[in-house]
């Protein structure tokens, strides 16, 4: 936008429009690092991985990271986040996409839901450094949405 002379303004006011129309959420299978990054206590770590408890984070209006739900099974997680999106975009047009850990755990069985349950084919996934996902370990899998106008950036992530 800047190359194209839009003002700061403008550029402001479309990265505005950009995080009100967007939804971004993943799970973890694994609560090892955020335990040891003080995002969760020890005990609570302990309990929720004996019990199965896999939170969906949200990045939130503000761009925090929050725990958002917490569902019992990695499967059922995965779910969740594809009905929660689906939900959300309503009868928007809109641009879905994974991101990854490059572990690719969940990838395939996420797209392959994604896929029979909500017709989503051909799905991108992005692959990103554990840094991206908030420092929260190297087993998660995620979901984001753009609705509305997309970024331009959409025509190569197709």
């Amino acid at each position: 936008m800047m190359q194209e002379g839009k003002s700061m303004l403008e550029i402001i006011n479309r990265l505005d429009e950009l995080r009100k129309n967007s939804l971004f959420m993943f799970t973890l299978s694994d609560l090892n690092f955020i335990v040891r990054n003080k995002k969760l206590s020890a005990p609570a770590g302990f309990i929720a991985n004996l019990l199965g408890i896999k939170p969906i984070m949200w990045v939130d209006d503000v761009g925090r990271v929050i725990p958002r739900d917490k569902i019992r099974k990695i499967e059922r997680s995965i779910n969740h986040m594809a009905e929660t999106a689906i939900a959300h975009i309503g009868n928007k047009d809109a641009f879905i996409y994974m991101v990854d850990t490059s572990m690719g755990f969940f990838t395939d069985d996420f797209k392959e839901l994604l896929a029979n349950e909500y017709g989503l084919r051909d799905v991108p996934v992005i692959p990103v450094s554990t840094v991206s996902l908030a420092n929260h370990g190297p087993t998660g899998v995620g979901l984001g949405v753009y609705y509305g106008k997309v970024p331009r950036i959409v025509k190569y992530l197709k």
